[in-house]
C-alpha cells in the first residue's frame, strides 16, 4: 500500500551539531516531480516544519504538472493553509477578509480560473476599492494580500509571473511619527522606573521591535573602545549598531539580570507591544506614537541634522538602499559614531534639564 505523502522532521546529529532532517527518500516519485532534493537539514525545528508544509502544498497543487483549471478560491485556500501556522490571528483575519473581497469581485466578473486574472483586471479591482472610499492603508493591505498569494502561486510553478506586479499600489497613509522633545521628556520622567532603560535603548539605537526582542547577552560588545551591538534585522541581515553613554548604561541594566542563553531584554514581541500601549494610555500620549516612533525619532534626528550621510543612516537602520542614489557609498563609521554621540548628548541633556527644573520647583 502506497504511503501518504506526509514528511516530518526528525532531530539528528550532523557534523557534531544538532539539526532537523526532512527525509523524503520513501517518496522518490513525488520529490522528482517537484524537482526537490530527497533530504534537507535545518538548524531549527520551525524551519524544518515550514519546509514540510510547503512540500505538502506543492505536492497537492502539482508543481511540475498542469492540473488544469484551478479555482481561485481553491488556490487561495491552499495558500492560507500554508501560511496560517506562522501568522498572528490579526494577520490571518486580514488575509481572510482580503480573500472574501477579491473572490466577490471575481464572481461579479465571472472569473474562476486563476490564470484568467490579468493585470488589467487587478487594476479594475483597485479602482473599485477606491470607489468604496476605503482608507489608502486598507486598499494597500487588500492588494498586498492578493499580490503575495499570486507570488506564492508563481513560486510553486502554477502561473508565470504575478499580475499584481504591474498594478500601481497606493501609497500608505502612515500616521505614525517621531516623538517631540516634550513627549520624550514626559515618557522618561513619568513612566514606570523599571521601563526607563528600555525606552532609552529604543530611542538611542533605532532598533525595530523584533530586533530588540532578538538581542541576547552575546549580542553586546562592551570591552572595546567603541562598544556596539550585533543586530540581526529583516531577512536575517547582520549589522552593527554603535553604543554610547546612556545606551551603554541601559544595556548594562539588562545584562545584570539576563541569563547567558536567554534574551537580553525580558520582553517578548507581544509583551513589549502591550507594555508600550499601556504606558502610552496611562501617560495620555498621542495614539500616533507607537514602538516604531522610537526608531523614527532616532533616524530622523540623524538624517535631518545633515551631519551623517544618508547612506550611514541607512546602514544603521538596516535598510537595503537610500532612495535611488548613493547606494554603494563606502561606510564611514567614525562619522556615524560622532553623529550618534551628539544626538545622545542633546537628547539626554534635555531629559536631565527637565528633571532639574522639576526639582527646583519642588524645593521652591
Amino acid at each position: 500500500m502506497k504511503r501518504p505523502f506526509n514528511p516530518e522532521p526528525k532531530q539528528t546529529t550532523y557534523k557534531g551539531s544538532q539539526v532537523y532532517e526532512v527525509d523524503c527518500r520513501q517518496w522518490p516519485g513525488q520529490m522528482k516531480t517537484l524537482d526537490y532534493p530527497l533530504r534537507r537539514r535545518f538548524r531549527t525545528k520551525g524551519e524544518a516544519q515550514a519546509w514540510c508544509r510547503q512540500l505538502v502544498v506543492d505536492n497537492t497543487v502539482g508543481r511540475k504538472t498542469d492540473p488544469g483549471p484551478v479555482l481561485v478560491r481553491s488556490l487561495y485556500g491552499l495558500y492560507l493553509k500554508s501560511i496560517e501556522p506562522e501568522c498572528s490571528k490579526k494577520t490571518t483575519n486580514l488575509y481572510k477578509t482580503a480573500r472574501r473581497r477579491f473572490e466577490a469581485f471575481l464572481a461579479k466578473h465571472r472569473i474562476e480560473d486563476v490564470r484568467d486574472v490579468t493585470p488589467a483586471l487587478v487594476d479594475l479591482y483597485r479602482v473599485e476599492l477606491h470607489g468604496e472610499k476605503l482608507a489608502p492603508n486598507s486598499i494597500l493591505a487588500y492588494l498586498s494580500c492578493v499580490k503575495w498569494m499570486f507570488a506564492w502561486a508563481n513560486r510553486i510553478g502554477y502561473i508565470d509571473g504575478n499580475p499584481v506586479d504591474e498594478v500601481k499600489m497606493p501609497k500608505p497613509d502612515s500616521k505614525r511619527r517621531a516623538f517631540t522633545v516634550e513627549e520624550q521628556r514626559t515618557l522618561l520622567t513619568k513612566t514606570t522606573p523599571d521601563l526607563v532603560p528600555l525606552w532609552k535603548l529604543l530611542f538611542l539605537t533605532g532598533l525595530r521591535r523584533i530586533e530588540v526582542t532578538r538581542l541576547t547577552p552575546a549580542s553586546v560588545v562592551l570591552d572595546t573602545p567603541a562598544p556596539f551591538l550585533h543586530v540581526n534585522g529583516k531577512g536575517n541581515k547582520h549589522r552593527v549598531v554603535p553604543l554610547m553613554g546612556e545606551a551603554i548604561r541601559a544595556v548594562r541594566h539588562f545584562l545584570e539580570d539576563a541569563n547567558e542563553d536567554g534574551p537580553l531584554v525580558p520582553y517578548s514581541y507581544a509583551v513589549l507591544y502591550s507594555t508600550w500601549v499601556r504606558e502610552r494610555e496611562r501617560l495620555r500620549l498621542s495614539e500616533q506614537l507607537d514602538l516604531h516612533s522610537f526608531r523614527h525619532t532616532c533616524l530622523s534626528w540623524l538624517a535631518n541634522r545633515g551631519e551623517v550621510p544618508l547612506t550611514e543612516v541607512a546602514a544603521l537602520a538596516g535598510h537595503s538602499s537610500v532612495a535611488v542614489t548613493q547606494v554603494y557609498v563606502k561606510r564611514d563609521e567614525e562619522t556615524l559614531r560622532k553623529g550618534m554621540a551628539r544626538m545622545e548628548t542633546e537628547l539626554v541633556s534635555g531629559w536631565y534639564q527637565l528633571e532639574e527644573e522639576r526639582e527646583q520647583i519642588q524645593i521652591g
